[in-house]
């Protein structure tokens, strides 16, 4: 199997995800009967393969998830399991224990054609906790679920869910999140999961927001910021994000964090636009969210 034909698998998988909502359905007695047809030595061999790092149940969803797309006629060895080890039977109380989601409250609200509400995962539904990685041999996802129905806050574009404060956005930022420093520029508001979380840094100092949607920018400061401890460091500018930094000064910012896309599809234009004005400004530090994903679209990787 070649680093091509992995991408092209990865993303029919995205598809299904993101077209069908894949959900296995088992319960506890569904588990124990499974667990109960293989041999303590076929368990073993199981782990040894890499097939099952963690518990059965991790296991036995993404076996499930597996046989229903068919993966078996379209991978080999190593992208089986790796598609296994990377798979996460996510913790709902861990989760749901994250800095934003425990302090800010997302009310039912609408201001135009956008709305805050909560969009959620079924118990054993599929979706992609984190990006894959692009630097090994296969481009591989990172498939979790959860064992409980979760809820999370997401902000909806009419009936399209626009962003959302899921699992997969948690992990993506996170290193971008420890890097910020100083006055920090972002690109992108969303529900204001990043600027909530570099706020309260001890190394950022202030917090400039660029957001095109004037809608979504009201509904983040009247329902959203004032419940953020450090809100003082925060301001929001209406504007398009890509002209706000070619109009920029070298040095007015010492990091800029960049998030005005939805994936590598429509993020590699704006992504080449901001690269391309980073080059001049050698004062400001910048991150760009899933820009390795970004680079393997444009055939920079790897």
């Amino acid at each position: 199997m070649t680093y091509e034909e992995s991408i092209a698998v990865s993303a029919e998988i995205g598809r299904t995800i993101a077209q069908q909502s894949p959900c296995i359905r088992y319960t506890e007695e569904d588990l124990k009967n499974a667990e109960k047809a293989y041999s303590k030595e076929e368990l073993e061999e199981l782990k040894t393969l890499g097939l099952m790092p963690g518990e059965f149940e991790t296991f036995y969803v993404l076996r499930e998830f597996f046989s229903e797309m068919d993966l078996g006629s379209t991978t080999d060895g190593g992208y089986i399991a790796q598609l296994f080890r990377n798979g996460r039977h996510l913790d709902e109380k861990i989760f749901l224990a994250d800095p934003f989601l425990s302090a800010v409250t997302v009310p039912d609200r609408s201001i135009g054609r956008f709305r805050l509400a909560h969009s959620s995962y079924e118990r054993g539904e599929i979706f992609h906790y984190d990006m894959p990685d692009f630097e090994g041999r296969f481009v591989v996802p990172k498939l979790g679920f959860f064992s409980v129905p979760v809820s999370f806050p997401a902000l909806y574009e009419g009936p399209i869910p626009w962003v959302s404060v899921c699992p997969s956005e948690i992990h993506s930022m996170e290193k971008a999140v420890r890097a910020a420093w100083g006055d920090t520029l972002v690109l992108g508001l969303g529900l204001g999961y990043y600027a909530f979380r570099i706020s309260q840094s001890e190394t950022v100092r202030s917090v400039t927001v660029v957001e095109r949607e004037q809608e979504v920018i009201d509904l983040f400061t009247e329902y959203l910021l004032p419940q953020f401890p450090m809100k003082e460091k925060v301001r929001i500018l209406c504007g398009d994000a890509v002209s706000y930094t070619q109009s920029l000064r070298d040095g007015v910012y010492d990091f800029c964090f960049a998030d005005i896309w939805e994936g590598a599809v429509d993020g590699a234009g704006p992504y080449c636009k901001i690269r391309n004005e980073a080059k001049r400004m050698v004062h400001t530090e910048f991150s760009y969210w899933i820009e390795p994903q970004i680079r393997a679209y444009l055939g920079e990787l790897p």
